[in-house]
């Protein structure tokens, strides 16, 4: 296994640049608390050549909360949504659910882009390169069929268990993306397509 290098960028702009961001390695992953990333390195699921540290982009750090809207960065820690006042107070279904993720140390080390974000799950797909290919590769990975539902025909039935998504759904959350193109706002609705493409 190759090393894998860390790229801190100053700014959200220079994640997605070319000077060392995901423009320049197209096969790098962002990294907040990486409590999902980490461990799908070490099963081999991803091998990135570069992670993108977003934990000291403070644009992305912050929470803004009042009764007609709710902003959050995507480095926003679980905890740090869970427990905001102004959160608690107007939006206590996301504050509950964030309050509700994993334990004490995923909520402090995971963050609200990571949790909407996550890759989806299954017991074919996320185990070690080792029983992946033991147990002949899913259609996740590199091989044609999907496990969980043999006669699906090229679609893979892995479950999402971002545990943030419903509560902003319900409340009609709005996702802001960054590329290479710049800016633009898209509804949490359309970030979820329904299917996970091979």
């Amino acid at each position: 296994m190759e090393a894998i290098r860390r790229f801190p960028p100053a700014a959200a702009l220079d994640a997605v640049g070319s000077d060392g961001g995901a423009a320049a390695h197209p096969d790098s992953r962002l990294l907040g608390g990486g409590t999902d990333l980490i461990v799908n390195v070490r099963r081999g699921i991803v091998a990135p050549s570069v992670l993108i540290d977003m934990t000291g982009v403070a644009e992305l750090r912050g929470i803004r909360a009042d009764a007609q809207r709710l902003e959050a960065g995507a480095s926003v820690t679980l905890a740090e949504l869970a427990a905001h006042p102004a959160v608690a107070t107007h939006y206590p279904v996301l504050a509950q659910a964030a309050a509700s993720i994993a334990g004490p140390t995923q909520r402090n080390m995971g963050t609200v882009g990571g949790n909407i974000c996550l890759d989806t799950r299954c017991i074919f797909y996320n185990q070690s390169e080792w029983w992946r290919s033991a147990n002949n590769h899913c259609l996740k990975t590199v091989g044609e069929m999907c496990h969980v539902a043999p006669k699906s025909r090229g679609v893979c039935f892995a479950t999402y268990s971002g545990d943030l998504a419903p509560a902003l759904l319900v409340l009609g959350g709005e996702v802001d993306l960054l590329g290479p193109q710049g800016r633009r706002t898209l509804a949490l609705a359309d970030l979820y397509i329904g299917i996970c493409p091979p």
